[in-house]
């Protein structure tokens, strides 16, 4: 009956998101003269799994259904959203069949080993590599209810803060690396004037909510039952396996504020953030045992059962000669908390860290400097708590990298501990055409060992980079801004400062080498028609882990029709690990109304280091269909 319920559900949700184009806005009812309003978007996608020619048998040859319904109801000032998350999975792997597949191909066996014995431990490790995957799953992913005001907000259920430049706090949604996390709980946002001065504040508190079920890997998070967090996904209490009776994410519980002040000439402002391992109760009790509320991690955060972290920051966006500035300064102190609050022990003061962002521009058109730089020592990232590897890169805070916002080659914990910046200058040539180029330059103690004198040993040669990271490009729009060509090209230097042993045996000081292409050209051919074509070219060295350069790729080219249709082919190839491999695939997009659309996937695509803004998530290789219906009605 549960099985049965859940599918109707979903069948319910795919239903609505289909017949969505020609669904109308429900009247309701005006309430006190004041009138209602209700939003849904369904999201409902469609992924088939084959062979993607990847090393693991365990992500091939199963389908998946993701679906996203999301209700909103807005009446005066008052908003209610809730949103349905489900999950279910058509042939997905087992550890029988994995097993059976692993024996097939190591036969003959080596002498001693029998069939049944190798069939054996293939089926105990399988059992371990599927642990939490491919489970039939449906859960409220977010709810909230905010009342508003043009000077004050109020939400108590989910919504996603950012103070600053992401220093200290920022929990948000990013599509491109699949990240959606809220906070749930409360938060109190009020601004104004008074007497010429501008002044705002926010305050914040409540439990990491990110979602559950990634799409990629068919893993699932699940955490200890609570009445916070009802109706999530938790352990399979009556499972014979004893690791599936344990949670592999405890929700962190996070408390926040933020206060500004200042004109419109110049801002000031103050941010901070507890993020508390076990949950906001954890804050009023001593320290106890860690391992009872903490997973162990690569890095001190994640091992840490208190972070604290504050900055004060500077904005003045209206300088004159059209220059606008700004300047935060960050400082961060593991298990502060219990400091603060009259805990057991403190820590050493060797594990406390800040970093300085700050970024002038200056000029305008025809002329624009664009300055960024950046500092930090022992600057962690603010880790989730979790031992589930494809929920790694969730974190609750994104500080600024100063880069391309898709900068892929920033290995380790570059960003605790490095100093450096770039500057941007963009210049009109003449006419539409425009020129620009820019240089980063950075040191940095962490990309190799990722300690960045952790434990007060110092910061060392050894353990340095040193980056150079230039690039120059030209843009340009013609045939009245209808069409436009942006094409820029770079290198990246990445040398250490001592010399270490390659991959290849040898002795060498240059860690990453690379040449890059990039481009992007949209061409209106006739009223309503045009053809887009955007691709990159790279040639790539990492030579720690890597015995020869590759060269990695894409070029994807559309057909375009009055923003309704989109016809696109794509080719990606790759030939790391000494095999050049291509990937081919279609793709079409049709939009039944602004709100509503379809999108088919047809092919494959090479598995890649994806990043927006400081945030990276490797994506396993694809190969099969998709189908991707977004409605809203």
């Amino acid at each position: 009956m549960r099985r049965g319920a859940r599918l109707a559900a979903g069948c319910a949700s795919a239903l609505v998101a289909l017949g969505a184009s020609s669904a109308r806005a429900l009247d309701l009812p005006a309430v006190a003269d004041k009138p209602v309003r209700v939003d849904v978007t369904d999201t409902t996608i469609f992924n088939w799994h084959s062979d993607n020619r990847n090393a693991a048998r365990d992500d091939d040859h199963y389908g998946e259904w993701i679906n996203r319904l999301d209700t909103k109801l807005s009446w005066h000032k008052l908003t209610v959203g809730f949103r349905l998350d489900s999950a279910a999975y058509y042939s997905a792997p087992s550890p029988g069949w994995l097993a059976s597949r692993e024996l097939a191909a190591a036969q003959p066996l080596p002498a001693g080993t029998s069939d049944r014995a190798y069939w054996d431990a293939s089926y105990a490790g399988a059992e371990r590599a599927l642990l939490n995957r491919y489970r039939e799953t449906i859960y409220p992913s977010k709810l909230y209810a905010t009342w508003s005001t043009p000077e004050l907000e109020a939400t108590l259920g989910d919504f996603y803060v950012q103070f600053g430049r992401g220093l200290v706090l920022s929990l948000r949604k990013i599509d491109e690396v699949a990240v959606d996390t809220t906070l749930r709980g409360a938060k109190v946002e009020a601004h104004g004037k008074l007497a010429g001065v501008r002044w705002g504040g926010t305050l914040v508190g409540g439990w990491a909510n990110p979602v559950r079920v990634d799409e990629a890997s068919g893993r699932r998070l699940v955490a200890p039952a609570s009445f916070v967090m009802l109706g999530m996904p938790t352990p399979s209490e009556g499972s014979p396996d004893p690791a599936a009776r344990v949670a592999n994410y405890r929700p962190d519980g996070i408390v926040g504020a933020r206060i500004e002040v200042g004109t419109d000439e110049l801002l000031a402002g103050v941010q901070t953030s507890i993020v508390s391992r076990g949950g906001l109760g954890e804050l009023l009790r001593d320290r106890g045992d860690l391992g009872e509320v903490t997973y162990s991690g690569a890095t001190l955060a994640r091992a840490d059962k208190f972070i604290e972290t504050a900055s004060v920051s500077l904005s003045a966006p209206r300088l004159p000669g059209n220059t606008a500035a700004y300047l935060e300064v960050a400082g961060q102190r593991l298990d502060a908390a219990s400091r603060l609050l009259g805990g057991a022990s403190s820590p050493p003061a060797d594990v406390d860290g800040h970093a300085v962002y700050a970024s002038v521009s200056v000029g305008g058109d025809p002329v624009n400097l664009l300055v960024e730089l950046r500092h930090t020592r022992r600057f962690w990232p603010l880790l989730a708590n979790t031992s589930a590897p494809e929920f790694a890169i969730l974190a609750y805070s994104a500080p600024p990298t100063t880069g391309p916002i898709t900068t892929d080659s920033e290995f380790g914990a570059f960003g605790t501990c490095t100093t450096g910046g770039r500057a941007r200058l963009d210049a009109r040539v003449a006419g539409e055409l425009k020129t620009y180029a820019s240089l980063g330059v950075y040191r940095t103690w962490a990309e190799r060992n990722g300690t960045c004198d952790a434990f007060g040993e110092g910061l060392r040669d050894v353990d340095r980079n040193d980056v150079l990271d230039p690039f120059v490009g030209a843009m340009t729009s013609y045939d009245e801004h209808r069409s436009h060509v942006n094409a820029w090209g770079g290198v990246r230097v990445d040398q250490a400062a001592t010399p270490f042993v390659s991959a290849a045996g040898t002795s060498t000081r240059s860690y990453y080498r690379e040449v890059y292409a990039r481009y992007d050209w949209l061409h209106t051919v006739a009223p309503g028609w045009a053809v887009q074509d955007q691709g990159f070219h790279r040639v790539r060295a990492e030579n720690e882990t890597d015995a020869e350069r590759w060269h990695e790729g894409e070029n994807y080219l559309s057909v375009q029709w009055a923003s309704r249709a989109i016809v696109s082919f794509g080719y990606e190839y790759l030939d790391r690990h000494g095999d050049w491999l291509n990937f081919w695939n279609g793709g079409f997009l049709w939009r039944f109304t602004p709100d509503t659309s379809a999108r088919l996937f047809v092919g494959q695509q090479r598995g890649a280091l994806r990043c927006i803004s400081g945030v990276c998530r490797q994506f396993p290789p694809f190969e099969g269909a998709k189908v991707e219906v977004i409605a809203r009605f």
